[in-house]
């Protein structure tokens, strides 16, 4: 190895939790040829982890999943709770659906035991990215300054938890839902949204817990809160909040069918959902806090023919893109949600290979039609034909542009 291949890891100290010593290759590799300093974990124990994480300064923790692996991945969750900047990965040879579902909520990356040590670089190198990129001064101090980051609810966060390691009968959510009327009815405004699909009313959190998947009405309930969490201003007049996530709505549901063409993972087909519900969240929380500066730059957008995250660069310090995704990075969702937010503008800046959220994400923003609005400024990304080539993408891309075309037809047909 050359030398500009090898010390990338120098001076980052990683925790390892491998009682048997199964990835003892990786390991030594990290240390011999990247430059890693290694420190050793016995046993999924959460207060000798914080403990050596606090006394080493540990910025990655990789973790082998056992037989029964949901003690090393409630570690994994509370680590993320507690640290969240600590890089999380785990190793695996098999994993049910639930645990895999788990683990894409509370982990940077889920690798296969046996992969290469390339593999295991380019994951920690990536995530350790995407921390940095959400963490940056500009997007703390404005973050500072927004003051707006509301707590999630408590059904929700039961539910979150709940769903990672059981399965809930629709009864059990219903009564979850029910503690707390007013966000109910948050929810059952998107479930019976024509934008969502269905074609006669859910009447209440029984029906809507025995019609929808149980992760797709938790994602539906984070949405409900998030949405009311930043109302629209007696200032604002350039499109109603609810247009901005109506079609939100139409991205999540485009770049969910995406993900069931190519027959992706059904957690991935639940990320792409949550990722285009929620991408242009950023929007509505510039908006809300500064209605009248927004409302100019929109216009200036189109006046100078320039994509509007430039213009909120220039003016905030901040894109939509950043802020929502470092809303939704503290809020602990899961990282290729995250991701997802952060790059649909401009998915090339992402070292994310293959078929991704991010790819569902970017390809469904570009093609849905952008919403209309005062300034006639347009909210959709544009398809970025750089990345579809960069990832060999070219020739599914037709069959996606007919898919989503053919999508937003059925929904139009549907509301008529």
């Amino acid at each position: 190895m050359g030398q500009h291949e090898t010390d990338k890891l120098q001076g980052v100290k990683i925790l390892i939790l491998d009682p048997l010593g199964y990835l003892r290759v990786q390991c030594n590799a990290l240390e011999r040829e990247q430059g890693a300093e290694l420190y050793y974990l016995k046993s999924p124990d959460l207060e000798e982890a914080v403990a050596l994480i606090e006394q080493h300064q540990i910025t990655v923790f990789l973790a082998l999943l056992g037989e029964h692996p949901d003690p090393e991945l409630e570690l994994m969750e509370a680590v993320m709770e507690r640290m969240p900047k600590v890089v999380r990965i785990v190793f695996t040879s098999q994993l049910t659906v639930r645990q895999a579902f788990f683990a894409s909520e509370v982990t940077h990356h889920a690798l296969l035991d046996t992969c290469a040590i390339s593999v295991l670089l380019q994951a920690i190198l990536s995530s350790q990215r995407l921390t940095q990129m959400l963490f940056k001064d500009d997007i703390l101090h404005y973050m500072s300054v927004l003051n707006m980051q509301p707590e999630l609810p408590d059904a929700y966060l039961k539910l979150r938890k709940r769903l990672r390691r059981e399965a809930m009968r629709p009864k059990a959510i219903a009564d979850l839902l029910e503690r707390d009327p007013e966000l109910t009815e948050h929810l059952m405004a998107l479930v019976n949204s024509a934008w969502y699909g269905y074609h006669r009313e859910v009447e209440n959190p029984l029906e809507a817990a025995s019609l929808l998947d149980a992760r797709t009405l938790r994602d539906l309930l984070l949405a409900a809160h998030l949405f009311a969490a930043f109302p629209e201003g007696d200032r604002w007049r350039s499109f109603r909040f609810e247009t901005l996530q109506q079609r939100g709505m139409l991205v999540g549901k485009a770049a969910q069918h995406l993900c069931r063409s190519v027959k992706a993972r059904s957690y991935v087909q639940h990320q792409a959902f949550l990722a285009g519900l929620l991408h242009d969240l950023g929007i509505q929380v510039l908006a809300a806090r500064s209605p009248g500066v927004y409302q100019e730059i929109m216009a200036e957008a189109v006046s100078l023919d320039q994509p509007l995250y430039a213009l909120e660069k220039l003016e905030f310090g901040v894109t939509h893109a950043e802020v929502a995704a470092h809303l939704l990075y503290s809020w602990h969702l899961p990282v290729a949600v995250v991701e997802a937010v952060l790059f649909h503008h401009f998915p090339n800046a992402s070292q994310t290979s293959g078929f991704s959220v991010l790819m569902a994400l970017h390809i469904s923003d570009s093609l849905v039609r952008s919403m209309d609005n005062t300034m006639g400024c347009s909210l959709a990304s544009k398809l970025n034909n750089a990345y579809i080539s960069r990832e060999g993408m070219d020739k599914p891309l037709m069959a996606w542009q007919i898919l989503i075309a053919d999508f937003q037809e059925e929904v139009i047909l549907g509301m008529q």
